[in-house]
């Protein structure tokens, strides 16, 4: 098993509907409906965690919305990522999905 799939296969075991797939050769996995806390809210969204470097960062977890209340407002930026994945999308139909992300700094 190689280490990618060994790291996939343990998220897949907290999270049995997360999927695989790649982004420029990368592995992204992506988490939908995924169950979490922010603030003092329990949230349910689709979640894209990208496990290597992007955009200046060690790893990056995206969300497919804004979170109400965490950050300033004005930190949240738009990437397209996985523009073949559908049925998470922001856009138009047929566009590429869009996620979100806080940026530090």
């Amino acid at each position: 098993m190689t280490d990618v799939a060994a790291e996939f296969a343990a998220i897949q075991a907290m999270h049995p509907s997360a999927s695989l797939h790649a982004e420029n050769k990368m592995p992204v996995v992506l988490l939908p409906n995924f169950k979490f806390r922010a603030g003092d809210k329990t949230l349910q969204m689709t979640l894209l965690l990208y496990p290597s470097a992007h955009s200046g960062y060690a790893t990056r977890l995206f969300f497919e919305k804004n979170l109400a209340g965490v950050g300033r407002t004005q930190n949240w930026n738009i990437h397209t990522i996985l523009s073949q994945c559908k049925g998470r999308s922001e856009s138009a139909a047929g566009g590429a999905p869009k996620v979100r992300h806080p940026v530090v700094g």
